[in-house]
């Protein structure tokens, strides 16, 4: 039933909705007040049959299923007349009055014609409409009577019933809640040694790498996609070995690793295929976790609203509710699928942008760097995206209009003022990320800060200093940046010999010293190109600086220049080459007054 009103000139929407609602309160009240003489007269309805009782003839001996909501319902005996009258040239629907069942002639509801125009209808079909709807409310009111005089205990054992129903589901949907968890946990883990593994060997290496090109990469990382399955299976509690749960998630598990799974790349760490691949699997189980939470919320609203259904007197309100409790979890459902969607377009895009550039780059490693970086950001662009689609629609569905938070003129100077800055940091990390200035994995100096790219979105850049130090740095305030990883680092090499040296044997030295490094098969790999002995750089009264320049693999100057210092010292020792020292002359002068003076003597 759907009521309606004129819309005055001069009224205000606030005070059409107030004479809307009053109208909706009134046939309500009116309503309730004819069910209500009805439950009054319940015990003169003992007697099944009789003209003044409930009618629960056709029920007899019929299977429970009949008070279903689904199954039809005849007409009760004990349901009262209701006809459609004038009162005061308006026509209105009312309860005839019956004394047999103590009931009094209530008028329900009056209809209008506004009511009728806006219902595209005539005043006289629009009550008959009215007359039939109120008549079946009545009759379905009377039959419930009916089933608390069959069954008296009856809506207690189907709140208790639906109470244990949404408790099971509760306790079992928690169970997968908390088996997720411990797969992200999992995962995390890995991806924390990985990054900490690339920042140890990019900023603090210790001793030569192993054999191979990376020291990452006769680690337990370069196989991470098998070794997070087994480790899977070690972080699952015992209990949870025969949970169907368990066993269904092991198996989806395996889909999505076999999904992302690619063939492995010379990479490691950052910016590798094991990383990425990591990254995309804790993105799949980090939206199955939200979908969880979400029925997990969705079967406490469902089992609170069963229970209230089930009692005639909060049951109009509690369908009033209803329509705001399922749609909210529906629209937060839609907006994690949303990013389902998005996470999968996302991955599936750059991992072909990747395989592309590496079919022209094979060389380099650049672009798998990039592509971590890009699928952060954009997820999470993704992300904040379906949050406030779903803060949007949840406001709307609630009834709170939007435009009361941007009216309103405090938050509006504050929303205003934080865009601007959030707008100059936005398009300058688009700009960071068009131009590839840096990303995750790189090693970058922007004015007095520098250290590890630990994490960047289009608001902010997070560097991990030598010290451990976390600095977060505006991508407003980026400006000039060094970066000291991009495509190749170098060692600037140089080292100061005696003055007294042979220059010329100190080069051939040095150049030895490097054809025996790019020789040995544990570091030919991370030299690129020849080593440049540039020769005598500058001649000094302490010596003579002799400068090389070595090409190596990104982030990997400091361990090849490190190595390289120890051969030059060890070679130099050998050939007796000396190093410079400071040197200082003093003269020593005898006073000549002192020498006149003995001379005369």
């Amino acid at each position: 039933m759907i009521v309606a009103v004129q819309l005055e000139p001069n009224t205000t929407e606030d005070e059409v909705i107030e004479t809307v609602e009053r109208r909706s309160d009134t046939i309500e009240q009116s309503f309730s007040a004819v069910v209500a003489q009805l439950r009054r007269s319940t015990k003169q309805w003992a007697e099944p049959g009789d003209r003044h009782g409930v009618d629960q003839s056709p029920v007899e001996g019929k299977a429970p299923v009949f008070w279903l909501v689904t199954t039809p319902k005849p007409v009760n005996k004990a349901t009262p007349s209701i006809e459609i009258g004038k009162q005061n040239n308006a026509t209105v629907v009312f309860a005839v009055a019956d004394r047999d069942i103590d009931l009094s002639q209530q008028i329900i509801a009056t209809i209008t014609d506004v009511d009728a125009d806006n219902a595209g209808t005539t005043t006289q079909e629009l009550a008959e409409k009215w007359k039939e709807d109120l008549r079946a409310s009545l009759n379905g009111a009377v039959w419930g009577v009916a089933f608390d005089a069959r069954y008296p205990l009856g809506r207690p054992i189907l709140a208790a019933g639906f109470t244990a129903v949404a408790f099971t589901a509760f306790v079992l949907l928690s169970s997968l809640s908390r088996l997720l968890r411990d797969r992200i946990r999992a995962i995390q883990s890995s991806l924390n040694q990985l990054e900490s593994a690339a920042k140890q060997a990019a900023m603090n290496p210790d001793g030569p790498p192993q054999g191979g090109a990376d020291p990452l990469a006769k680690t337990e990382h370069s196989s991470m996609a098998s070794n997070v399955s087994r480790r899977f299976k070690l972080s699952v509690p015992l209990r949870h070995k025969r949970n169907v749960f368990a066993r269904a998630l092991r198996r989806f598990g395996r889909t999505v690793q076999q999904m992302g799974h690619k063939p492995p790349q010379k990479a490691s760490g950052i910016g590798s295929e094991d990383y990425r691949s990591l990254q995309r699997i804790k993105s799949l189980w980090n939206i199955a976790l939200q979908l969880v939470d979400l029925l997990l919320l969705s079967t406490i609203v469902a089992g609170v609203i069963s229970v209230l259904l089930i009692w005639p007197s909060s049951r109009t309100t509690t369908l009033a509710l209803a329509q705001q409790a399922i749609l909210v979890p529906l629209i937060w459902l839609l907006a994690s699928l949303a990013q389902l969607v998005i996470v999968l377009m996302i991955d599936h895009t750059i991992n072909n942008w990747v395989r592309d550039s590496i079919l022209q780059h094979p060389g380099s490693n650049r672009y798998q760097m990039r592509a971590t970086t890009y699928a952060k950001v954009l997820k999470g662009i993704g992300r904040l995206t379906c949050i406030l689609f779903g803060i949007y629609a949840t406001m709307l569905i609630v009834g709170i209009d939007p435009a009361v938070l941007a009216g309103a003129g405090v938050v509006a100077i504050a929303i205003g003022f934080l865009s601007r800055s959030l707008l100059e940091d936005i398009v300058n990390g688009i700009m960071i990320l068009s131009t590839d200035r840096f990303a995750i994995g790189d090693i970058i100096n922007v004015d007095a800060s520098g250290g590890f790219v630990e994490n960047m979105n289009l608001a902010t850049t997070q560097l991990r200093s030598a010290g451990g130090e976390l600095i977060t740095i505006p991508n407003s305030e980026i400006r000039t940046v060094s970066n000291l990883s991009k495509d190749w680092s170098r060692v600037d090499f140089e080292v100061e010999v005696s003055a007294d040296a042979d220059l010329r044997q100190a080069l051939a030295v040095i150049r030895q010293v490097a054809d025996d490094m790019e020789a040995d098969p544990e570091w030919q790999a991370l030299i690129l190109h020849p080593v440049e002995i540039l020769g005598v750089d500058a001649i000094k009264h302490s010596g003579h600086l002799l400068r090389a320049w070595i090409t190596t693999s990104p982030l990997k100057q400091w361990v090849v220049g490190r190595e390289f210092r120890l051969r030059i010292n060890e070679a130099f020792h050998l050939h007796g080459i000396s190093l410079g020292v400071p040197h200082r002359q003093i003269e020593m002068h005898q006073n000549r007054t002192s020498e006149t003076s003995s001379g005369s003597n």
